[in-house]
């Protein structure tokens, strides 16, 4: 028992470190907790979201934005070239599609921000006696000729395991479904027409990340976009919330 609270105090405290908090630093309007920037020049617009509160945790997951740009004027080609982010000055690199597929990351928590997806609920159900039990075959020798026969072993069935191991296979198969949920609507190369607009999802894993501002330029035709947003480790985003909230209180 003491183990296992050691080393649910290990998880807990790991993941309390790894966390990081986002805070963009223009907000234009919010819609059901999405954070939306919007800036426009006289031939372009563009539309960031920030639909995560944090990344990183046990998880490890990563930075999720959704990019949005419309040409007024000329066509012009926009993808995941046209975006350029740099973490404390130094250049860091999103993935492009191929690279997503490859990754191998557990995407829920991010669909579940953007309200693009439901995580599972916990079975939980009522025994029953034929849950109580198994029978497994087995063969056994049929006397007195030596003949194999076909017979039924009885025993007891571990209910709890059975459960356990379905629920850790719907969380598979949910995880699978935010996945390709972002993978659909990943930003790959588009061309802008005159007045239309494209975008998608642009994935930074946690790894190329750290606590600082990660700055965030986004090139459309001929125009430039400049904004950022600050990854604040959880105690020092607690203290910036209690300084805004006692200024407002003043």
């Amino acid at each position: 028992m003491k183990l296992y609270l050691t080393i649910l105090t290990c998880i807990v405290f790991l993941t309390g470190c790894t966390s990081l908090v986002l805070q963009p630093s223009q907000i234009s309007s919010y819609d059901n907790g999405i954070k939306i920037y919007q800036d426009s020049k006289p031939s372009s617009k563009i539309q960031l979201e920030v639909g995560q509160e944090k990344i990183g945790g046990f998880d490890t997951t990563p930075l999720v934005l959704f990019v949005t740009a419309e040409s007024k004027d000329t066509s012009s080609i926009f993808d995941v070239s046209n975006l350029y982010f740099y973490m404390n000055g130094k250049q860091v690199y999103p993935l492009n599609y191929d690279e997503l597929k490859w990754a191998n990351l557990n995407l829920s928590d991010a669909a579940y921000d953007y309200g693009i997806y439901t995580k599972p609920a916990d079975i939980s159900t009522t025994l029953s006696p034929s849950d109580i039990y198994f029978s497994a075959p087995f063969y056994a020798p049929f006397v007195p000729f030596g003949i194999y026969g076909l017979g039924f072993n009885y025993g007891f069935y571990n209910y709890a395991i059975a459960r356990s191991t379905l629920q850790a296979q719907l969380k598979q198969n949910a995880i699978n479904q935010a996945n390709a949920l972002i993978y659909q609507n990943y930003l790959r190369k588009n061309t802008l027409l005159k007045d239309s607009a494209k975008g998608g999802f642009v994935l930074i894993p946690y790894s190329r990340l750290k606590a600082g501002t990660l700055k965030v330029e986004v090139k459309v035709g001929k125009d430039t976009y400049d904004t950022s947003i600050k990854l604040l480790k959880p105690k020092e985003a607690k203290k910036l919330r209690q300084e805004s909230t006692n200024k407002e209180a003043k």
